[in-house]
């Protein structure tokens, strides 16, 4: 670094057109450039002059040679450039902190630097290594010890500097903590939680900022600004609400409206026809342009399509409920529009004697229909199939099936999910049971297929005679009463090998704090007579069919994965 005359670099300040830097009114140094950013300890700036990108000391000189296409600041004496949409870290004599680059360096924060090459996001250390080999969709900066890191699915938690999580919580998104608090959010909203990742009160939020002085500003879902303290108490309003409960009411009773738009839509395959003009539309399925637009108008409120100068096209949203998205819900839709909606007017009479509605109207218990009608049966299965794509994405990452040379999938459906672990785990093979006319359905790569040992099997009668290290449930005790349930449970704990087996069930826990779930359980009393079930009794379940607990941790926003060990 050249050496002058010394001058207290902080307080200099970026000259309002930041072509400079200014002590008080007057220039720091004579030299303008195209532009400046702050200094940085030990008192030097980043600059932009017609040569490149560098940086300065105090008297405006350059501090070394080299020239990039982009400088920024120093932190712990390391500052982040770019040269040719490559990015590095450079040192105060202009030298690379390390001999690779990638494609994007942030700052270095609490001796840690978040970086991305091709693969993803991940920290670096002050020596340019990386504390863990894991690599992620986005991470964040370290602060009081903890960064938030994002996933390929979106799920955020925080990890501290070795890369471990420091609970086992996910959320929607997350903020790094400040004076022992974080930011969270899931489907409900936005709210504080603590070290342990443990909402510090029940209610649910629009939006929060930081506790300030054991104090923060918050917007209800209903619009109102509010002051609350660290219990989750109101102590001031601030704004009264600006959104009317009369008219959530009036939505609520009227949104029917919405499904049968979304009904006709399907049924004039409006989605998959798009994009085209309201002319091309008309002329294919028949009806005038007025009365097309009429429809296109609906969804455009609904925020299915959206109209520009060239004619109409599907949003993000409605090109899920096209025939060519990979997790398309068209077919979920005429599911749901069929046996389940009619089943769900008898939901009063299931309430007051507690029997099954869809057995009631149908004469037959669900599974039985469906075993029943072919057609039907396809068509669950392959809803069913097109969810598990998009809420097990990460479930291959999150149990660790390495040590395990077998894995049953008890009600596998047509293979999606142990297909995943075949395919990530090249020695494991598979066992799938589930009905005869289900298993028929089966359709996956040959290479994997060669590995996945089909057992046609109902669970009320004979089970396979088969052992296996490891097995999953994925979201089929919530089709069951205690009794049902209770027996598939039992069943599966006789496939298991020994002591070190372990079987992984993937459900919804039902939050009688927040309702998260309520809706499901009724779906569930109606069509099958199973039900949701809290974390407590979920726990009883299992000691009763003889499992212990040994972790839950959420696996989506919709499921928990808990792991169970058989008890001796």
């Amino acid at each position: 670094m050249k050496t002058g005359q010394k001058l207290n670099w902080t307080t200099y300040q970026v000259s309002p057109d930041e072509t400079h830097h200014l002590i008080g009114k007057t220039p720091a140094y004579t030299r303008r450039f195209f532009h400046v950013l702050k200094f940085h300890s030990p008192g030097v700036a980043p600059v932009l002059d017609e040569t490149g990108a560098y940086h300065i000391n105090s008297l405006g000189e350059p501090i070394y040679s080299q020239r990039y296409t982009h400088a920024f600041g120093f932190y712990f004496e390391r500052a982040a450039v770019s040269q040719q949409g490559e990015w590095f870290h450079i040192l105060l004599d202009g030298t690379p902190l390390y001999p690779h680059c990638y494609q994007w360096c942030g700052n270095f924060q609490e001796a840690f630097c978040a970086v991305r090459d091709n693969l993803g996001f991940f920290h670096i250390d002050l020596t340019g290594e990386r504390p863990y080999p894991e690599q992620y969709a986005y991470v964040g900066d370290f602060h009081d010890g903890t960064a938030v890191v994002q996933t390929e699915e979106g799920a955020h938690f925080h990890i501290n500097p070795r890369g471990k999580p420091i609970h086992p919580y996910r959320f929607l998104d997350l903020d790094v903590y400040h004076k022992g608090f974080a930011r969270a959010k899931d489907s409900e909203g936005w709210f504080h939680i603590d070290r342990l990742g443990q909402p510090i009160y029940r209610e649910k939020y629009a939006c929060i900022e930081p506790f300030y002085n054991k104090i923060a500003r918050v917007e209800t879902h209903w619009g109102a600004l509010v002051l609350i303290n660290q219990e989750g108490k109101v102590i001031q309003e601030i704004r009264k609400q600006t959104k009317d409960p009369f008219h959530h009411v009036s939505r609520d009773l009227v949104s029917y409206w919405k499904l049968f738009t979304l009904k006709t839509a399907q049924d004039l395959n409006l989605f998959d026809l798009l994009p085209s003009t309201l002319s091309l539309i008309s002329d294919q399925i028949g009806l005038s342009s007025s009365t097309v637009e009429k429809i296109l108008l609906a969804l455009k409120e609904m925020q299915y399509v959206r109209e520009s100068k060239e004619g109409w096209n599907t949003t993000n949203t409605g090109q899920l409920l096209t025939s060519s998205h990979p997790f398309s819900l068209k077919e979920a839709q005429e599911l749901w529009m069929m046996e389940h909606f009619n089943s769900w007017h008898g939901l009063l009479e299931a309430l007051k004697n507690g029997q099954c509605a869809f057995e009631r109207l149908y004469q037959v218990k669900w599974f039985d229909f469906l075993n029943q009608h072919p057609k039907k049966q396809a068509l669950y299965h392959r809803a069913l199939s097109q969810y598990a794509k998009r809420d097990y994405g990460e479930i291959v990452k999150r149990i660790n099936c390495s040590s395990y040379q077998s894995l049953a999938d008890i009600g596998g459906s047509t293979g999606t999910v142990l297909e995943r672990f075949l395919t990530q785990y090249q020695h494991l093979n598979g066992h799938l049971l589930d009905l005869p006319t289900v298993i028929d359905q089966i359709k996956i790569e040959e290479s994997v297929r060669r590995r996945m040992h089909l057992h046609p099997c109902n669970f009320f009668k004979r089970w396979p005679d088969l052992k296996v290290d490891a097995a999953l449930l994925c979201r089929v005790i919530h089709d069951w009463d205690n009794k049902r349930a209770l027996h598939i449970l039992k069943q599966v704990r006789t496939l298991l090998k020994n002591s070190a087996s372990r079987l992984f069930v993937i459900e919804s826990i039902l939050d009688q704090d927040t309702g998260k779930g309520a809706l499901l359980n009724l779906n569930m009393l109606v069509m099958t007579g199973g039900q949701e079930r809290t974390f407590d009794a979920f726990h009883f379940l299992f000691e009763e069919a003889g499992f212990s607990v040994e972790s839950q941790e959420p696996l989506n926003e919709v499921s928990s994965i808990f792991v169970l060990k058989p008890l001796k």
